[in-house]
């Protein structure tokens, strides 16, 4: 397929072909993510994206197939963090009431040359996602002295 224009666009290849997975991740088969990762075909060893078209089960688990298939190392990855409603974000496939809080996490992975070789959109629904802070500030005061030392 052709990607969405943003996506497209995130990948630095608007006009190129990519393949686009849907895949529902559940817990005691009740929807806790739905993913939409899509992968250049550029990324792909060509005899390999007529298989994974065929049997899109063959691309898991994603970062092992760009490792030992694509011998595309994601090294790291940007994105985005925000909240929506189901209604916005595929509330058919979540299973979901449409008016259900959303958390969708948008991100780009890249090689270790900096390109981009993956874009992935991930939806939470309700509260099947937790992340947990730690925060300093930028100066950190000196370490205090133990009494007597």
């Amino acid at each position: 397929v052709y990607p969405a224009p943003a996506v497209g666009a995130a990948l630095q290849r608007p006009d190129e072909l990519a393949i686009e997975r849907h895949t529902i991740f559940t817990a005691d088969e009740t929807p806790v993510i739905y993913c939409i990762n899509t992968i250049p075909l550029w990324v792909i060893p060509g005899s390999l994206v007529r298989e994974i078209v065929a049997n899109p089960a063959l691309s898991e688990p994603i970062f092992t197939f760009f490792d030992d298939q694509c011998k595309q190392h994601v090294e790291y990855r940007t994105g985005t963090i925000r909240p929506d409603i189901a209604r916005n974000c595929y509330a058919d496939a979540l299973g979901c009431d449409p008016i259900t809080p959303v958390l969708v996490i948008d991100e780009v992975g890249y090689n270790i040359d900096g390109q981009p070789v993956l874009h992935s959109v991930e939806y939470y629904p309700g509260n099947f996602m937790a992340s947990e802070l730690v925060r300093r500030s930028a100066i950190m005061p000196p370490p205090r002295q133990a009494a007597g030392a």
